[in-house]
């Protein structure tokens, strides 16, 4: 049976935790005041889809679930089926599984039409649910497979890997504390 999750570099994580630090502030204060649960969960679900993190899944189709999106809708937001996103939703969705498909690099032009749709506090508000979300899976993936090793399954990754995402994640913390200050410091 084949591994298909998206398997992030030690070098990746390095960049999502940093990134992510930065964004926490703006994720915490305020997504809660300009973007409603249901959408901060379809962004969610749809990163968690393409990068194909089981740990994830579970916790967000939960928190998803909670959050007043169908069973229906969660189901096939996590199969990448034809969903029902919200008209007015579906370009931050769609940048949601752009930004994982890029590994958090999205192109100028699909950010400028993020910008543009949103304006800037809901469009950084939405780069920073994404970034989130890209940590969660790094790390969730990154536990996965280092379980999987314990039960001698194939994963394509290397326990090296896993040791370095996990062990860069405890050397990154007074860089994250410092970046969530910058973030802070500078309203992002």
């Amino acid at each position: 049976m084949e591994y298909n999750k998206r398997l992030a570099s030690v070098s990746d994580a390095m960049r999502y935790y940093l990134k992510a630090s930065y964004y926490m502030f703006n994720l915490t204060i305020r997504n809660k005041k300009v973007i409603n649960p249901k959408f901060v969960e379809r962004i969610m679900l749809a990163v968690t889809q393409v990068n194909g993190c089981r740990v994830c899944s579970q916790a967000h189709a939960k928190m998803a679930l909670k959050s007043g999106l169908s069973e229906k809708e969660i189901s096939k937001m996590l199969s990448d089926e034809e969903n029902e996103t919200p008209e007015d939703e579906a370009v931050g969705v769609m940048f949601g599984t752009h930004y994982a498909d890029t590994k958090g690099r999205p192109d100028a032009e699909v950010l400028q039409r993020l910008y543009k749709t949103y304006g800037r506090h809901n469009a950084k508000a939405i780069i920073a649910t994404c970034t989130i979300i890209m940590l969660g899976n790094t790390m969730g993936i990154a536990q996965d497979t280092f379980n999987k090793k314990f039960k001698r399954e194939k994963t394509g990754s290397s326990l090296l890997r896993e040791l370095g995402i996990f062990i860069g994640f405890i050397i990154s913390i007074p860089f994250d504390i410092l970046a969530f200050f910058l973030g802070v410091l500078f309203n992002y």
